[in-house]
C-alpha cells in the first residue's frame, strides 16, 4: 500500500485551487461540501467560478500564481491545464510542506483524492492509487446503490446520543451490545423512516434495560420434512461472541424425532437440540462437535 488513507479535517481550513477551468471547478464543488475556506488563483475563470466569487462563496485571486500563494494552506489542488505551471505550483507547495494534488499527474502530487460515497457524516472512500480511476468509480456506484441516501441520519443520531448512552450504560460491554442493537432494526428503521415517536420509544426501552443481561436469542434451523420430524432449536447466549461462525446445515435432512433431550455446550454459547441431532460449532480455540447437526447460522 503506497498511499495511506486518511480523512483530513478541513473545517475552517484554507485550501487553494490553482486554475480557473472546468477541472478546477470540479475540485471547488468537492471542497464546497466541507467547511474549508476556498481560494482560487487564475488569470482566467470559467463562468461557474466567477459566479461563486461574486456570491462570496470562494475567494478569487484574478492573477498569475505566485509561490507565496501556498503559504498557510492546508491543501493545494492544481488544475491549470499548463504542465509547466502545474509543476511550478507543485514545487512551491512541496517546498513549504503543503500537501498538493495535481490533476492527472500523480508524479507531481503528494496525495490523491479517492472516489467518495457521501452519506455525511458517514463517508466511504475508494482508491486505486491512481492506477484505475474508472474501477474506483464503478465500485463507488455499487456502494452508492447499497447504502440508503439518508443513512447518514443514522450515524448523526448515534453521534448525538453518544454522551447520553455513555451516562446511562456505564459498563463498556453492555454499552457495546446496546449500540449493536440500536444500529440495527427496529431503531435503525425508525430513524431512516423519520418516525420520531417510534425512535424515542425504542431508545427509552433500550436505555431502561441497557444494563440488564439479555438471556439470548432463539432461532429455528431447518424445516419439518415429514410428520413427526423435529426442527433443530439453537439457544445462543449473547454475552459472548463466537468466532468463525458459518451458515449451513450438514446432514440437515437427517433430522429424527426427539425422544428425550441432548445438549452440547461451550464456554461462549449453549446449544440444545433434540437427541440424534448433534451440534457442530466453532469457537475460539477450536471446533467442538458431536454426531450430526450443523453450524451456527449467521447473525447469532
Amino acid at each position: 500500500m503506497r498511499y495511506f488513507p486518511v480523512f483530513a479535517d478541513l473545517d475552517g481550513a484554507d485550501v487553494l485551487v490553482a486554475g480557473g477551468g472546468e477541472q478546477a471547478a470540479q475540485k471547488v464543488r468537492l471542497l464546497a461540501r466541507t467547511g474549508a475556506r476556498i481560494a482560487v488563483v487564475a488569470e482566467a475563470l470559467c463562468d461557474e467560478l466567477a459566479a461563486q466569487g461574486e456570491r462570496g462563496a470562494i475567494d478569487l485571486l484574478r492573477r498569475a500564481f505566485r509561490a507565496n500563494d501556498v503559504r498557510g494552506r492546508r491543501l493545494v489542488y492544481v488544475a491549470t491545464g499548463d504542465r509547466a505551471l502545474d509543476a511550478a505550483v507543485s514545487r512551491a507547495a512541496q517546498a513549504r510542506g503543503v500537501p498538493v494534488n495535481v490533476v492527472d499527474a500523480p508524479e507531481l502530487s503528494t496525495f490523491i483524492t479517492p472516489a467518495i460515497v457521501d452519506r455525511s457524516p458517514l463517508t466511504v472512500a475508494i482508491g486505486t492509487e491512481g492506477a484505475a480511476p474508472v474501477l474506483a468509480r464503478e465500485i463507488r456506484a455499487r456502494i452508492e446503490a447499497l447504502l440508503p441516501a439518508n443513512l447518514g441520519a443514522l450515524a448523526a443520531r448515534a453521534q448525538a446520543l453518544r454522551e447520553r448512552v455513555a451516562a446511562a450504560v456505564t459498563d463498556p460491554r453492555a454499552r457495546r451490545r446496546l449500540w449493536e442493537r440500536l444500529l440495527q432494526a427496529p431503531f435503525r428503521g425508525a430513524v431512516l423512516a423519520g418516525t420520531q415517536d417510534e425512535v424515542d420509544r425504542i431508545l427509552a426501552d433500550e436505555l431502561g434495560g441497557g444494563q440488564r443481561q439479555h438471556a439470548g436469542r432463539v432461532a429455528l434451523i431447518g424445516e419439518v420434512l415429514a410428520e413427526e420430524r423435529a426442527d433443530m432449536l439453537l439457544l445462543f447466549d449473547e454475552k459472548h461472541d463466537a468466532a468463525g461462525r458459518r451458515s449451513r446445515l450438514r446432514d440437515g435432512h437427517e433430522t429424527i424425532p426427539p425422544v428425550g433431550g441432548s445438549a452440547a455446550a461451550g464456554p461462549d454459547f449453549h446449544i440444545t437440540s433434540p437427541p440424534g441431532i448433534g451440534a457442530e460449532f466453532q469457537r475460539e480455540g477450536g471446533t467442538s462437535e458431536n454426531s450430526l447437526g450443523g453450524y451456527l447460522p449467521e447473525g447469532l
